[in-house]
């Protein structure tokens, strides 16, 4: 008998997902930690899971993904639903053991802020948005002064290819009509905002 799904990671959707580190310490202290984090993702945030978007900022993440639909689900994953979302779990808890490792810090409590948090990208405008907004989260958070100087959002492969990508861009930027259409629309935002003020699209919660 197929488990009961609980309300969390379901086929079909999309989720921004994040969470920020245990009373809000820095979790992501240099660009190795960043770059351990990305690799990650290669071995956690796959089928059935897509990455299309993130930002890694010193104490917080964020993912933007999307799950296969239904009948596209493996048999282990249609009888196992809660499996889908576990995927993120062990993600966490993987960066978790690296970060007590390098920082010696095992057995001294949480590194990050409990389970992660996720909310659905339901609608088309928020499809959009979430892009942006995790594309200009340092620069929504005063770390750089331009969003497009922060290397640890998946900014950097919407506007350059990359040789090996964390993302699925081509499906990521489908919702603007393509890449170049993306990068339009990024050029539009950045020109009605400009670079010292915040995002205005920020999600309600993340």
């Amino acid at each position: 008998m197929a488990e009961k799904a609980k309300g969390q990671i379901l086929p079909g959707r999309r989720y921004h997902v994040y969470n920020r580190g245990a009373f809000r310490q820095e979790v992501f202290r240099d660009d190795q930690d960043c770059i351990h984090f990305l690799n990650l993702t290669k071995k956690y945030i796959k089928d059935p899971l897509t990455l299309l978007g993130y930002a890694i900022l010193p104490n917080h993440f964020h993912l933007y993904i999307e799950v296969k639909k239904a009948e596209k689900l493996s048999t282990f994953y249609r009888e196992r639903p809660s499996a889908i979302g576990n995927r993120i779990g062990h993600l966490q808890n993987a960066y978790a053991k690296y970060f007590r490792y390098k920082t010696k810090s095992q057995g001294t409590g949480a590194v990050f802020q409990g389970r992660y948090k996720r909310n659905e990208v339901s609608d088309f405008l928020y499809r959009r948005n979430i892009i942006h907004y995790l594309n200009g989260n340092a620069w929504h958070h005063g770390l750089v002064a331009d969003p497009e100087d922060y290397p640890f959002t998946s900014l950097q492969e919407f506007l350059f290819p990359a040789v090996e990508p964390f993302v699925d861009v081509d499906k990521a930027v489908a919702d603007f009509g393509g890449r170049k259409a993306f990068r339009d629309d990024w050029e539009r935002v950045r020109a009605k905002r400009g670079l010292n003020h915040d995002l205005e699209w920020e999600p309600e919660a993340g």
